[in-house]
């Protein structure tokens, strides 16, 4: 579940979505893994975040607040950008 913070960086809202609200292998991601602050990243270190496919597409490496990001997922509303947590 969305835990409704939500933060205006680089163009784009960011919200923080747990992952602990995704089944394990809902996204299958190589290299999954929760990173010392708490981000679900890549086997790359990029952060795992989804965003609307008409906004990005999957694949797409964008700059967040917390670090680079790749995105994973869709479902965003337009301009808005989920970022995976463990939190």
């Amino acid at each position: 579940m969305d835990n409704n913070a939500n933060n205006y960086y680089n163009n784009h809202k960011e919200t923080y979505y747990s992952q602990n609200a995704l089944p394990g292998t809902s996204l299958r991601i190589p290299g999954r893994h929760v990173a010392d602050d708490g981000t679900v990243r890549d086997g790359d270190g990029y952060i795992c975040v989804a965003a609307n496919s008409s906004y990005m597409s999957k694949g797409t490496v964008v700059k967040t607040s917390l670090g680079p990001a790749k995105v994973y997922d869709s479902g965003c509303a337009s301009g808005t950008i989920d970022i995976y947590t463990n939190w």
